[in-house]
């Protein structure tokens, strides 16, 4: 596989950027809001782009949990039934026909490239979800915490508090483990003084290493 270069990686970035901005210019949209704590579904004939905020897509099958964690400037649709969303934070996001989007698209000769956007996010996803799989409970919760960090840019000194979402029960169910689980391995890095859990928010008191938990 050819390696991409920095230059290479920034013009990919700047292609997709402006993917983003031109659905949002050229497209007519119906603007939605949806507050932290809520729940709703995207419809199978339907497009969601999301402008701000954070959701969980929650696994509709009979055993709960996180799909996937979806941020800002990210392209949502679906073949066959609805994708069920949980909102992390409270998040805006644009809707408009799946036909009308593809057609769009077509049209101006970008659909080839937005289809190739998905398909990368959906591909990292894959190999998320299969990593977190291939885990142990300690493995998956540290996998979780770690990508947390590296999302809100977390550090100690600087920028020391989670989001408030975060919470036992939340690590617990993106962790694919039992509360009591988490609880006791979150404990752990309590007593280590890696981080705070007893205030709201959670604070990072030291940078979190490999062999934090055991």
């Amino acid at each position: 596989m050819k390696k991409v270069t920095y230059l290479e990686y920034h013009q990919l970035l700047k292609q997709d950027q402006f993917i983003y901005s031109w659905i949002i210019q050229n497209l007519t949209l119906d603007y939605h809001v949806v507050e932290a704590g809520s729940s709703f579904q995207l419809n199978c004939n339907e497009v969601m782009i999301i402008k701000t905020g954070l959701l969980i897509e929650q696994d509709m099958g009979e055993k709960a949990g996180m799909k996937r964690l979806l941020g800002d400037k990210r392209i949502l649709f679906t073949i066959k039934g609805a994708l069920s969303f949980y909102a992390l934070e409270t998040t805006t996001y644009e809707i408009i026909s799946a036909e009308t989007f593809f057609d769009e698209l077509d049209a101006h000769y970008l659909l080839a490239d937005v289809l190739l956007q998905v398909n990368e996010e959906l591909e990292k996803d894959l190999d998320r979800k299969m990593k977190l799989l291939s885990l142990n409970s300690v493995g998956r919760i540290k996998m979780v915490l770690d990508s947390i960090v590296a999302y809100y840019q977390l550090d100690y000194l600087d920028n020391p508090a989670f989001p408030k979402w975060v919470k036992i029960n939340m690590v617990a169910r993106a962790a694919r483990c039992s509360v009591s689980t988490t609880s006791y391995l979150l404990n752990e890095l309590v007593e280590k003084g890696i981080i705070e859990i007893k205030s709201s928010p959670w604070l990072l008191k030291q940078p979190l290493r490999k062999d934090d938990l055991n």
